[in-house]
């Protein structure tokens, strides 16, 4: 017998192969067309017993399952940042920058905002680190901010910064307080739609100002207003 009959004597997992004898056992060629013909048999009744076998109902999976079991969490590695990180952050309306750790704490967490893929550009990074050298040397220091509970009323008109809106509620009048990038006062925002560069704090784009410091700095004059869209 050849390779092909051997690959093709196919028997169920669980019987052991037949044995096949060598053609030196077969002493004549009578014998071995015997053998032949029984073996065919065997195969066929074989192959008869497997489909069988596959009619015979299968338990109900559903009923002998297990209960499920609830791994438990494994602890995932703690991932850094390689190599030294310069952390860019919003000081009283201007870009700086400083050298932290890799554990910084702000690094360790995702903060969900609408421009929170716009500032990881790369243009970003470019544009500011430019604003930090340009703060860092410029004359005049930021102006100091005044925080959102400090005053309940604008700075320029004296009313209450809802008074524009259709709502009254906190989380609108917290929407409505801006603070002007040339005072650091608390205005509206009817009051601080006109922006204007501020080079002697190293703000070299138009930036949101109150209608006051605007006026002082002779906005009028100069044709530098664009008033932001109602």
């Amino acid at each position: 017998f050849g390779d092909n009959d051997v690959d093709n004597d196919w028997v169920p997992f669980d019987e052991p192969p037949l044995g096949i004898p060598s053609v030196s056992d077969c002493s004549t060629s009578a014998y071995a067309t015997s053998y032949s013909e029984d073996k065919n048999i065997e195969l066929q009744q074989s192959t008869t017993l497997s489909t069988d076998s596959n009619k015979v109902k299968k338990p109900d999976v559903q009923n002998d399952a297990s209960p499920a079991v609830i791994l438990d969490e494994l602890p995932l590695p703690r991932m850094f940042n390689p190599g030294k990180i310069v952390h860019i952050y919003t000081h009283r309306g201007g870009y700086k920058a400083a050298f932290v750790p890799r554990s910084f704490r702000e690094l360790r967490r995702i903060s969900l905002a609408g421009n929170m893929l716009a500032d990881h550009m790369s243009v970003s990074y470019y544009e500011g680190l430019l604003e930090v050298r340009s703060v860092r040397m410029a004359k005049e220091k930021l102006p100091p901010w005044m925080g959102f509970g400090d005053s309940v009323v604008c700075s320029c008109c004296a009313s209450r910064f809802t008074w524009n809106s259709t709502s009254d509620s906190k989380a609108q009048e917290a929407r409505d307080k801006y603070n002007c990038r040339a005072c650091g006062d608390l205005v509206c925002d009817p009051c601080s739609r006109n922006k204007k560069a501020l080079p002697r704090f190293g703000i070299d784009v138009s930036v949101r100002v109150c209608d006051r410091c605007y006026h002082d700095m002779g906005g009028l004059n100069t044709g530098e207003d664009i008033n932001l869209p109602i």
